[in-house]
Parts: C-alpha cells; structure tokens; sequence
C-alpha cells in the first residue's frame, strides 16, 4: 500500500523490507569490480534461534558481517520512548538484548554515511536481536553490525516502512562494498 510521505505498508514488511534492500544491492553491485568477494544471502528462522545466520556463519566464514533487519518505529502513537523513526535514514544498531556491534564498523559506515551525504545514525535498542547476534560468533568472531529499517506496527499483519530508509539502507551498503577492502578489514581488526 502506497501511503503519504514514501510510506509504504505491507503485510510480512519485518522481512519484505530486508528482502528489498539485499535486491537492490544486487542489482548495483553485480556488474562491479569490487575490492571484496561480498555474499548476500536471506536467512530464516531468526525470530526462533537465528538458525539461518548461523548456518550462513559457519558456511561463509566472513571477515565482516552486516545484518539488516526491521525493528520498532518509536513515532507510533503511544509507544515506548526510542530512537528510531519512520524517514530518519537507516539506524545503525549500536547495542540490543543480543549483541554489542562492533564500533570500527560502526564508525566506518557512518564516514561512508556522512561523506555520500546518506541519512543514518546509530541507536540503542532496549532489548531484542537479530541475526547480528549469531553472526557476531563466526570463526575467530566477526565484526558486526545490524541496519535497521525502522517499522511501525512490527510483527503485525500490516507494517509501515519509509522509502527513504529503505533507500539509505541501499545506498549505504552499496557504498561499503565498494570501499571496503584488505586496508579496511585490517584497520577493524588493528587492537
């Protein structure tokens, strides 16, 4: 459902969002030379023990790791104070209930925010996780990080995302994999 103000919503939108973005990525990088062999994969099960991310983990093996996930848009009407809101740009997760991201990465994807002039900022969730939490655990441990699309009405029937996050989601991982090479993963994993 097209709505005012490039909201859409949607039923199943916690993962039709996610599902967009990594299309769009796909898209723009699939012609491109870039300094990193990048794996986009979908995942399930993750409300039920993020299963999918830690068979994707153990199979891939990944030096970094980006999960991109919904969570709750707190501009809705009578919900708890937080963070993120419908049209604000992507949210970096900084910290939930599962997992404590990794601050180089973080830092890094809001340089590449800051200098492609990409709406993001970084945010605390109160509690909750995604599959960051299970990718974190990779071999030898895996910088991660978690993009948040924010959503009203989360885990209901109908969802509301914003175009505009959804699109600096893509945007701003569409720059990272461009960017993100041997001298990049060196400096996140200097002590």
């Amino acid at each position: 459902i097209d709505l005012q103000n490039n909201l859409v919503g949607g039923k199943a939108m916690d993962n039709r969002a996610g599902v967009t973005v990594i299309d769009f990525l796909a898209n723009n990088i699939k012609d491109l030379n870039l300094p990193n062999q990048t794996y986009i994969v979908g995942t399930v099960q993750e409300e039920v023990g993020t299963r999918g991310a830690k068979t994707s983990v153990s199979i891939l093996e990944p030096d970094v790791a980006i999960a991109i996930d919904t969570g709750a848009s707190h501009d809705t009407t009578g919900c708890i104070k937080g963070g993120t809101k419908l049209g604000e740009g992507v949210a970096l997760l900084v910290q939930d209930g599962a997992a404590l991201t990794d601050p180089r990465l973080t830092e890094l994807l809001m340089s590449i925010a800051r200098s492609h002039k990409i709406p993001a900022y970084k945010y605390i969730a109160e509690g909750g996780g995604t599959d960051g939490s299970a990718l974190q655990y990779g071999k030898g441990g895996v910088p991660t990080i978690t993009l948040t699309l924010p959503q009203r009405y989360l885990h209901s029937p109908i969802g509301v995302c914003s175009l505009v996050d959804l699109q600096a989601a893509i945007d701003l991982i569409t720059e990272f994999v461009k960017v993100f090479d041997a001298k990049a993963l060196d400096n996140l994993r200097r002590k």
